[in-house]
């Protein structure tokens, strides 16, 4: 099975901008997730997309009180189209490197614990979730960095404890991202779920209507539901209802028209090939 990144990054580009001309898209999840490695790769595929690291941004005094921080650095020059300037932490050193240059790119992705945070999410074009159970991720992290930061890990659990008790993300989430072992698998995040329309169950249409294409649906107004959900099948309708699409094998009326979406991955449960 192809894997879905290419697709994803198809429909991330397809997007609004939601910061200036800009399309912030957040990778949220608890610390050691693997939210950098999927950024990382979700990069690749859109080309080189720039990734922020809010490692970058916190310090060993403000896990989670950078939010002013980042707005000065970051979303306030890119909101203006200009290229942002931030001074990356280093967490060795313990104090702020020489400044990096962050472009106003169509899609900058915003990788890290609170990147979907309540201050954060009005800037957001997209936000995906990185579903994996926090003593997992936590324990994964602590693997990772060593016995020399078991005290540090010690006092960051309790802190992101405390950060999503008072600022959840995960219930905003437009799509959830499950790691396996050939891949990656998305989902409909809690925001479909909870019936919002913009931008989760368009996205969703949207990433189904170019799956439904390479199947060979001939007329998405008469797609069936067996193969599709009643409410993305109502979608379909509906946004090929309102382009007055002809009777055609190709799927025209899933171009980037309606808000800008345009979807094409599946999110049936299976997991796709790296």
């Amino acid at each position: 099975m192809r894997s879905p990144l290419p697709r994803l990054a198809h429909t991330l580009r397809a997007l609004p901008p939601s910061c200036g001309p800009v399309r912030v898209v957040g990778v949220d999840g608890h610390a050691g997730s693997g939210k950098s490695t999927f950024a990382a790769r979700l990069s690749e595929a859109l080309g080189g997309a720039p990734v922020l690291r809010l490692d970058d941004i916190a310090t060993h005094e403000e896990l989670f009180s950078w939010t002013e921080r980042l707005g000065e650095q970051v979303i306030e020059p890119l909101s203006r189209g200009e290229t942002a300037r931030y001074l990356p932490y280093d967490w060795h050193a313990r104090r702020f490197g020489a400044a990096r240059a962050l472009e106003p790119a169509p899609v900058v992705l915003v990788e890290g614990v609170g990147a979907g945070r309540r201050a954060l999410r009005p800037r957001l074009a997209l936000l995906l979730w990185m579903e994996h159970p926090a003593d997992e991720s936590w324990d994964r992290g602590r693997r990772r960095d060593g016995p020399e930061q078991s005290e540090f890990w010690e006092g960051w659990v309790a802190a992101e404890r405390e950060h999503f008790a008072e600022d959840p993300s995960r219930p905003f989430a437009d799509l959830l991202v499950r790691q396996c072992l050939e891949g990656y698998e998305v989902l409909p995040g809690p925001a479909a779920a909870a019936g919002q329309l913009a931008p989760s169950r368009f996205v969703m249409t949207r990433l189904r209507c170019a799956e439904a294409a390479e199947n060979g649906f001939p007329d998405f107004r008469r797609v069936s539901s067996t193969r599709l959900d009643r409410h993305v099948v109502q979608d379909l309708r509906s946004l090929c209802s309102l382009q007055r699409l002809p009777d055609r094998r190709e799927a025209p009326g899933c171009s980037p028209v309606i808000g800008g979406f345009v979807l094409s991955f599946s999110s049936f449960g299976a997991c796709a090939e790296r």
